[in-house]
């Protein structure tokens, strides 16, 4: 488990924290610990080698690492997961990133935006430059910019930058998605699963099992190609014709 998973509350502990991952030796003592499966730990050390986890323990560690914190009486839980921010490298990416830090932040899933900027800022925090959560990167693919090969393309290009995750798709809301972009949607989807890279769609509200990225590709769904988001991501682990065409009922009905 690297570091980048614990939060301390204290704004003190900061300096700690600018080193680079890879090479972190710290320990914290007298810590009011709350473990990630719920355990509370009253008075409590943390140990931090190399840059991950090595002990979590009631009492004094049996041996430290690096500079000792004393926490007193402070509390240090697992940091929180935005799977779903809006971030990218620019003039104010260090104010921003030390806001994400601050606010208990220490994973990022980049939701959309150039693919090389989110890597420069992935990137400029790996390298110890800026203080940051981990950052997740995404490629930016709007549909109406794209055929179905291009957008292919676009995939197959982020793959080989090492993208794990498209950023959100829009999908036009009112009146609905045009045949032509669910069309390019089923090339990304198919070469996304391909390639290795899960595809993020923005919910247009038009109900979970009617949504338009599962129309667009009804036999597989999204259960392997989405991820529910902040707010308004989503995911489906089936989406076949029978349960989409009594969604579509179920709307048509309250809508009268």
């Amino acid at each position: 488990m690297k570091t980048s998973v614990l939060l301390v509350l204290a704004l003190s502990f900061a300096s700690a924290m600018t080193a680079p991952l890879s090479a972190q030796d710290l320990t914290i003592t007298n810590a009011h610990i709350v473990v990630g499966n719920g355990t509370v730990i009253e008075r409590g050390s943390i140990v931090v080698r190399g840059g991950k986890i090595v002990s979590v323990a009631a009492g004094a560690p049996s041996s430290k690492s690096g500079q000792t914190i004393d926490a007193k009486g402070m509390s240090a839980m697992p940091g929180f997961i935005d799977a779903h921010k809006h971030v990218n490298t620019g003039p104010d990416e260090k104010a921003q990133m030390q806001r994400l830090l601050e606010a208990g932040y220490t994973t990022v899933l980049s939701g959309g935006g150039p693919a090389d900027g989110n890597i420069t800022l992935r990137d400029h925090i790996e390298q110890g430059l800026i203080n940051g959560p981990r950052i997740i990167p995404s490629g930016s693919l709007r549909l109406a910019n794209h055929t179905p090969e291009s957008a292919r393309e676009e995939v197959r290009k982020m793959a080989a930058l090492g993208i794990k995750y498209t950023g959100e798709i829009a999908l036009t809301p009112v009146p609905g998605p045009t045949e032509k972009e669910l069309e390019t949607l089923r090339a990304v989807l198919d070469e996304a699963k391909k390639v290795g890279i899960l595809v993020q769609v923005h919910d247009d509200g038009s109900g979970e099992l009617g949504h338009p990225a599962a129309r667009a590709h009804p036999e597989q769904g999204l259960g392997q190609q989405g991820r529910r988001g902040e707010d308004r991501g989503f995911g489906y682990e089936s989406a076949d014709d029978d349960r989409l065409r009594r969604a579509r009922v179920r709307r048509i009905r309250e809508r009268r």
